[in-house]
This record gives C-alpha cells, structure tokens and sequence, in this order.
C-alpha cells in the first residue's frame, strides 16, 4: 500500500473536519457550516461512510487531502507531510529527492499526457481545428509542432483520466499530478485542461514537469497551468506563448 492510500486509510475525514467545523449528525452524514464560504445554514455534509467531503453551497468536494490543502491553503507537499504525522505514517525521506518514486510516477504521467494531447492534436480530428490555428495563424511546422511536443486537450470530461487509467494510474494519482480536478460529484474527477492547446513545459533534463495550455474560443481564462506538485513550481515559469 502507497503512503497516501495508508493515510487515507488511518484518518477519519469526519475526526479531521471536526477539528475545524462543529459537524453535527445527519441520518448517516454529519452536516456542518462550510469553512470555505460564508453561510448561515449548514450546507457542507461529511460521509464517513465514503470518507469524502461535500458542500452543496460552494460546490468543494473532495477527501481528506483536498479538504486539508484548501482549508490550510497549503501544497499537497506540505499536506502529505502534515496528515502522515497525524495518521502516524512515516513518509520515506527520498520520497522528496529527485528520483523518488513519487516524483517518477508524476514524470512519468506527465510524459503520457504529452504523447496523448500531441496525438489528439496531430493525428485524431478532434485536434483538427486547433492545428489548423498553430499551422496557420501561428505559422508553426510540423517540426516545430512535434519538437515541442505541442499538443491539444479534448473538451472531454476524462478523456485524458480514462487514457491514463488504462496506462494503470488512479484517478488519485493523475489528481497529484495536477492533471484533474475534483468533479461535482463527490469521489470523482474530470480532465483539468479541456479543449484547449497543450504546451509542454520541461525542466533542464527535458522532462515533462507540468503544462501550460491556451484556450482557443475565448474561455476563461486564456492560460491555465499545471497547479504545484512535487516536481512544478510555478515561480520557475514565465508564461505568455
């Protein structure tokens, strides 16, 4: 069992959310004040059950790292560290050095994606449109195209999620990816970039550490990033391709 599935296991969302929120008992949830909007009547509902987390006024969901990271404003980094003090979990040093194996699984997702946006773009008609503006508007060649690896993100809800799934990831572990986000649906999740060109962004070795990707039909915003994981920090980026 990986280190966050073991933490998942040992915390109850219920005990960690009511270190923040008086929760109350309701038929098989508890229900409290959501911490993340002002609200007068209890709207945020906890399923110990599903070990999940719901606010039915803000629309936040997730588990025990979601709620943790949003209610501290912290990075998952710092989220795992904390919650594995909590649940008594000792997290392997290397797990934050370079070639630790939570870091080569987030490389190793990312480099996927890439291959999958760059065939979405250039060989499936999906992409056609999108080609069409690098090619034309932008006067890009295919060398350049694929040099870069650039690449276009379906406007599908997982359709990167049901690819990767099929390369045997998690949804939980695209998520530390920063390649999804949580769903309306408690416990799911959907595609972070959708319809929209993808820009590989690489670190001095040419790996793939995160994405940038443009919006091609006024959506906003115009740029959307890779959120913070283990191997992007933002702050190392300049955007505005």
């Amino acid at each position: 069992m990986d280190s966050i599935s073991e933490i998942k296991q040992k915390l109850d969302i219920v005990d960690l959310i009511g270190n923040y929120v008086e929760l109350k008992k309701s038929g098989r949830n508890y229900k409290g004040l959501c911490p993340f909007h002002g609200e007068k009547s209890p709207s945020l509902m906890v399923s110990p059950e599903l070990q999940i987390y719901k606010c039915f006024g803000c629309g936040e969901a997730g588990d025990v790292f979601a709620f943790y990271r949003k209610v501290e404003g912290v990075e998952f980094g710092a989220a795992l560290e904390a919650l594995a003090e909590r649940a008594g979990v000792k997290l392997e040093r290397r797990a934050y050095d370079p070639d630790s194996s939570a870091k080569k699984m987030i490389y190793e997702i990312n480099h996927l994606a890439a291959q999958y946006f760059n065939f979405i773009l250039t060989k499936h008609k999906v992409g056609s449109k999108a080609l069409d503006y690098l090619k034309k508007d932008r006067r890009l060649t295919d060398e350049t195209i694929q040099s870069f690896l650039l690449g276009y993100a379906p406007d599908s809800f997982d359709g990167l999620l049901k690819f990767l799934q099929t390369k045997k990831f998690t949804p939980d572990q695209v998520f530390l990816a920063g390649l999804v986000v949580n769903g309306k649906k408690p416990g799911t999740f959907i595609d972070k970039f959708r319809g929209r060109i993808t820009f590989p962004l690489t670190g001095i070795d040419g790996k793939v550490v995160g994405f940038t990707a443009r919006a091609t039909d006024g959506q906003e915003p115009k740029y959307l990033n890779t959120p913070e994981t283990l191997i992007f920090h933002k702050s190392n980026y300049i955007f505005g391709l």
